[in-house]
């Protein structure tokens, strides 16, 4: 622990029966004992007689988890914190993958062990949308052996797997950690579907700094991601050639639309309802099986089965149960999905990025979440309307009263999540300040940049994330919660 000065620690502490806590305090060799074991003692504190009543501490690491303890004296451990990411690549980055190397190392107040860091090649390629045109861009990152083979690894103490996800916070996302909260809500709503990890850290580019990313949990098929059965091509006959598959809602301008990755519905052919992508037309790419590998067996299943299913949707004995949609459809998971995507309001959630999948023997499956760095309040102006209302699925899935119960009754679980992990939210960001990452990640792109002073006006971005989500809540009482 001697190497990471003991200036970059800092805790807040409160006294009982004061429910207040303090601001953060920087720790230093007057305030705090750094112990053989790791640990941190907090000594004597201004105005604070801790041999008196309970003493409670939020120590922040450097990634802005925190550690609780109630105890007298109070001690703390050194826990996670923000990692570095040392990327050398030969040529300029582009959507053709290419072979470079990658180091995951601690950086200050980071003590993930070994196994859990990476010094080794890789390829890399940019990733996205309107995001690979930014200046700070992108990439996508396969892990693989000097023979170019996959080399699954739990970088940073996530499930083992060789492709990850490079995405650059602050380009639309100003307070860093609107996909963090969308992540942490997933694994506590989504029941039967996986829901993606993701890390902050710091990333240099042949040796010149870019900024803070979240290295995060790609959606692929694996048994560490979205557990799908595995498809060969001789899979064309049932009930092999009944799954699995991952596929994606999307629109037209998406790219890697090849013939065999992607096909259209009668329903969902239409131009969007909402006005944000009226001028848009829906399709589905087929993510897996890939581009190359799927057989025309497979197109042709899988396009006809989502078809039956909308065909289903939109008969006028929808609801049936043996020839309606719940016959295609697992509702459990779009129970969830939907209300996920409702609190978090993504500015892209009904068109863009929506992921389903479809396993053998099984129906479909709304998930995993994904995409949400423009979401809650980004790009809108109020909270009173239903953002997957103009989704064609789940228009005609909130006319079912069976559905609507359902949702009705799983929100009043939910909506206490999305409360309870507010918290966790603003610690990742006073995480962020506390270290110098947030501050050195704006100064390096000014054109995305919040104004100075910044940690003001980043602080006030993060409390745009809190007001939103409870304002959110509030509406969202009204129709789930108290609606008759």
């Amino acid at each position: 622990m001697a190497e990471i000065p003991l200036s970059r620690h800092f805790f807040r502490y409160k006294k009982y029966p004061s429910t207040e806590w303090s601001k953060p305090v920087q720790c230093t060799y007057e305030n705090t004992i750094e112990n053989v074991d790791g640990s941190f003692t907090v000594k004597n504190l201004p105005n604070i007689n801790i041999e008196v009543g309970g003493f409670e501490i939020f120590y922040y690491t450097l990634a802005g988890e925190e550690v609780i303890h109630s105890t007298n004296p109070a001690n703390f451990y050194l826990s996670y914190g923000l990692p570095r990411i040392n990327l050398t690549v030969g040529s300029t980055i582009t959507f053709t993958k290419q072979n470079a190397t990658m180091q995951i190392l601690n950086g200050y107040g980071s003590n993930f062990p070994a196994v859990n860091l990476y010094n080794a090649d890789i390829t890399i390629k940019l990733r996205g949308h309107s995001t690979a045109g930014a200046p700070k861009k992108p990439y996508s990152i396969d892990l693989v052996t000097p023979l170019g083979a996959d080399n699954n690894k739990p970088l940073l103490g996530m499930k083992s797997y060789n492709g990850w996800a490079l995405l650059a916070d602050g380009v639309v996302d100003l307070s860093l950690v609107k996909s963090r909260y969308a992540f942490e809500l997933g694994k506590m709503i989504m029941r039967t579907v996986w829901t993606p990890s993701t890390r902050s850290c710091e990333v240099y580019l042949n040796s010149v700094y870019i900024g803070i990313y979240s290295i995060t949990e790609n959606v692929k098929r694996n048994d560490n991601r979205v557990k799908l059965t595995k498809m060969e091509v001789t899979d064309i006959t049932l009930p092999n050639l009944s799954g699995g598959y991952l596929l994606e809602q999307c629109i037209d301008e998406q790219e890697d639309l090849e013939a065999d990755t992607y096909f259209t519905t009668p329903v969902t052919r239409e131009p969007y309802l909402n006005s944000r992508w009226s001028d848009n037309l829906h399709s589905q790419r087929i993510e897996y099986p890939k581009f190359g590998t799927i057989v025309p067996a497979q197109t042709a299943y899988i396009t006809n089965y989502v078809r039956d299913f909308e065909y289903a949707l939109y008969n006028e004995d929808f609801d049936d149960l043996e020839n309606g949609y719940r016959n295609y459809l697992d509702i459990p998971s779009a129970v969830d999905y939907y209300i996920a995507q409702e609190i978090l309001y993504s500015f892209d959630g009904p068109s863009h990025s929506l992921f389903y999948s479809k396993n053998r023997n099984e129906k479909i499956k709304m998930g995993p979440l994904w995409d949400y760095d423009a979401s809650l309040g980004t790009f809108i102006s109020g909270v009173t309307d239903m953002n997957m209302a103009s989704n064609y699925w789940y228009r005609k899935l909130l006319t079912d009263p069976y559905f609507l119960a359902e949702v009705k009754d799983r929100y009043a679980i939910a909506r206490q999540y999305a409360l309870d992990i507010l918290d966790k939210m603003n610690n990742v960001a006073e995480g962020l300040i506390l270290t110098g990452a947030m501050e050195d990640n704006f100064v390096q792109w000014p054109d995305v940049a919040i104004p100075a002073p910044y940690v003001d006006a980043y602080r006030a971005e993060v409390l745009k994330n809190d007001t939103f989500v409870r304002a959110r809540i509030d509406f969202l009482d009204l129709y789930y919660l108290n609606a008759e």
